[in-house]
């Protein structure tokens, strides 16, 4: 078994569990649910940047925090919203291969983008036509560019600790799903109090 597919199917349930509460967020069916998803997807990215970051380097792809940044700014000014700025970015090692949990990260985000083409064609479809998308349209695009060159580098690592870079896949999902909850809760007491 290849090694995407151990990381798959390690991370089968609580990649699941993400999508339902994702779903449970309607970040596909509304706008409120929109730009939580939006937001909690900006502290996924802004967070996990430095890892893919040295992942990228290591396998010859961009970095691509500077496009996420401008997707992620102008879909949050077309919809009035501040741009957060995590206070919890992790400090990262300057070693310039990748540990087997930045490993993990990567394929948990880069992996985002496939289901970035699925949210970004439901989202042109259920949402009225100007809800920005600069930020799906360029996790889409990853799907094509950045992904197959990502899977056939990890397929290489012949000496990966596959059991930690599941562990660091699974972190992303953790991370993602605390992140979703406590922006759902943060928005759901906002509307309380108006």
């Amino acid at each position: 078994m290849g090694i995407r597919q151990q990381l798959q199917q390690g991370t089968r349930e609580l990649h699941q569990n993400l999508d339902a509460q994702m779903r449970g967020l309607g970040a596909l069916n509304t706008l409120d649910g929109y730009q939580n998803f939006l937001r909690c997807m900006h502290r996924m990215q802004t967070h996990f940047a430095p890892h893919l970051a040295i992942v990228s380097r290591h396998i010859g792809l961009p970095d691509p925090t500077h496009q996420m940044r401008s997707a992620f700014a102008a879909d949050f000014e077309a919809l009035g919203i501040s741009v957060e700025d995590p206070t919890d970015t992790p400090r990262v090692s300057t070693k310039p291969d990748p540990t087997p949990q930045q490993w993990g990260h990567a394929y948990a985000v880069e992996g985002s983008s496939l289901g970035g083409r699925y949210l970004l064609a439901s989202v042109k479809k259920t949402m009225p036509d100007d809800v920005p998308t600069h930020y799906l349209t360029q996790l889409a695009s990853g799907a094509k560019d950045r992904w197959p060159v990502f899977v056939d580098a990890l397929e290489t690592q012949t000496d990966l600790r596959v059991e930690d870079a599941i562990s660091g896949a699974e972190t992303v999902f953790r991370f993602v799903s605390e992140t979703a909850q406590s922006i759902q809760e943060d928005s759901s007491h906002d509307s309380a109090s108006q």
